[in-house]
């Protein structure tokens, strides 16, 4: 474990350590008055060919039907993206409106799964939506706010060396996260967002936390009342409002 974490760490890393998975007490300190889950939109691939394409390919046959797949549905060399045409960027309650199944503020995306009978392929992901819903945040904060920037992803190797512990505990301008995460993104090309785990000012009146290990498609805010009431009522985001579970 990392040592030597400056100070400004401690009342996250101390009060959240140890607790369950899925607990809002293992993600932020109970300081917050309200917690939210902050959805990032998907695209839909129509009439894409689930029983031809090799989610997993372990041959050359396999390789090549998949390539010849993705030329169809795919940006060339951007297998997250799917062409314009077989685009339709839409939220879970959409999506479940259409396919006539039963929704509530709890349905997850491996439900979604489940319910549609689709394979996760089917559903992704794209950089371009999911900037817009940072950007809507970024503007209701404050372009010029600065937050201190710590990602938890590289929390757990053994030892870093200093200079490179500079590139994931930092403060930066909130304008810069929208434009840090498209960058890195583009860059990883992986099927689940990337985003620093987690976002706050020096007073800690808020954080933000997300990235992989919470699941994916979503971001996670604690905040106070006044500023919950302000999220809520934010155009263009899908927002729930968690007890104590995410």
């Amino acid at each position: 474990m990392i040592k030597n974490l400056p100070r400004w760490m401690n009342w996250l890393i101390k009060t959240t350590r140890g607790k369950t998975v899925g607990d809002l007490a293992g993600v932020f300190p109970p300081i917050f008055d309200r917690y939210y889950k902050i959805y990032l939109p998907f695209a839909f691939a129509d009439k894409f060919p689930e029983d031809t394409y090799p989610t997993l390919p372990d041959s050359v046959a396999e390789l090549n039907a998949r390539a010849a797949i993705g030329k169809v549905f795919f940006e060339a060399g951007n297998w997250e993206k799917i062409k314009e045409e077989f685009l339709r960027p839409i939220y879970l309650q959409e999506l479940a409106e259409q396919y006539d199944l039963p929704f509530s503020s709890t349905l997850g995306v491996q439900e979604l799964y489940r319910k549609l009978g689709k394979k996760p392929i089917q559903l992704q992901r794209s950089i371009d939506y999911e900037t817009t819903v940072l950007n809507t945040l970024v503007d209701w904060i404050g372009e010029k706010k600065k937050v201190r920037q710590f990602d938890y992803g590289n929390f757990q190797l053994g030892s870093l060396h200093t200079e490179y512990q500079k590139d994931w505990i930092k403060v930066i301008k909130m304008a810069d996260w929208p434009t840090s995460f498209q960058e890195q993104n583009l860059l990883l090309n992986q099927p689940y967002p990337y985003l620093s785990a987690y976002l706050f000012p020096s007073k800690k009146d808020w954080c933000i936390a997300a990235g992989t290990r919470l699941g994916g498609h979503f971001i996670l805010m604690a905040l106070s009342d006044k500023m919950g009431d302000e999220l809520e009522e934010l155009e263009g985001l899908e927002v729930v409002r968690l007890d104590g579970n995410y």
